[in-house]
């Protein structure tokens, strides 16, 4: 069977388990679903956020050591959890501890372990950008920074779900363009993500969207740009107009890439 052919047909078997739910999906993590729960309750509290993250020795340790790295820089070590929350706050400590226990291990796919890391690589990259335009624009930075985590988490169903098969690398790269939406919006709904995020997901390729939850769409889409190595100034002028930002802000914008890099690259350790 010709390549074409072989790849026509895995997207025909890949289509029908699609359509049929019938994906192999990952469980979400129970740290992070709880993690997600806190960030959108008002009324949670350090004690929670901590008593979560110590239920996991290994998660706890991993969190303390980026609590303690350089782009935090905290004037002496912080010696307990309870320390660093304080002083970093809960939303940071949850986006810690949410990027942490969400990542390219939690899918299965041989030979393909190199592009998921890339691929979480990029989605880290995404959230941290999400996260610095959402606070330039004054918009729910949490709501933001999960979305830019979460908005392409159908690339990797979409690999592991033809892993099996072998296809060309050009292959592969078609299927996950053309079927990532869709498997991000099936693992949404089975891990019960918060609706904006689902929003996120399925409106994030839509340029001049304007419906439900428009400015953390908004902020996605200017965050996967700028991922992506487009500086700040070049964001395309459907993004730009949205952002409203004055050339100075585009300027304090691209400023932000040095801090990004170097979260990414101290989360992704």
């Amino acid at each position: 069977m010709s390549d074409p052919a072989r790849a026509e047909q895995v997207k025909m078997i890949f289509e029908d388990k699609l359509e049929r739910k019938e994906l192999v999906l990952p469980l979400l993590p129970q740290v992070a679903a709880m993690v997600i729960q806190l960030s959108s309750d008002p009324e949670a509290d350090a004690q929670q956020l901590s008593k979560l993250i110590q239920g996991d020795q290994a998660l706890a340790g991993h969190v303390m050591r980026i609590a303690n790295s350089p782009i935090y820089r905290p004037v002496t070590a912080f010696v307990s959890l309870q320390q660093a929350i304080a002083r970093l706050g809960i939303i940071t400590i949850g986006e810690i501890s949410l990027a942490t226990s969400l990542n390219s291990d939690l899918f299965s796919a041989p030979g393909s372990e190199k592009l998921l890391k890339t691929l979480w690589h990029d989605a880290l990259t995404c959230s941290a950008w999400s996260r610095e335009i959402a606070r330039m624009r004054r918009t729910n930075v949490e709501s933001s920074f999960l979305a830019g985590l979460l908005c392409q988490i159908g690339k990797p169903v979409v690999v592991q779900g033809v892993a099996e098969f072998d296809l060309s690398s050009d292959a592969n790269q078609a299927l996950l363009e053309q079927y990532y939406v869709r498997a991000g919006a099936l693992l949404a709904n089975i891990w019960q993500l918060p609706e904006i995020v689902g929003h996120v997901i399925l409106r994030h390729c839509e340029l001049q969207y304007r419906g439900d939850d428009a400015d953390v769409v908004l902020n996605v889409q200017a965050a996967l740009s700028l991922a992506k190595g487009c500086a700040a100034m070049e964001l395309c002028p459907d993004i730009q107009e949205g952002l409203n930002f004055y050339p100075e802000d585009l300027e304090n914008l691209e400023g932000k890439r040095e801090v990004v890099d170097a979260w990414v690259n101290t989360m992704n350790v």
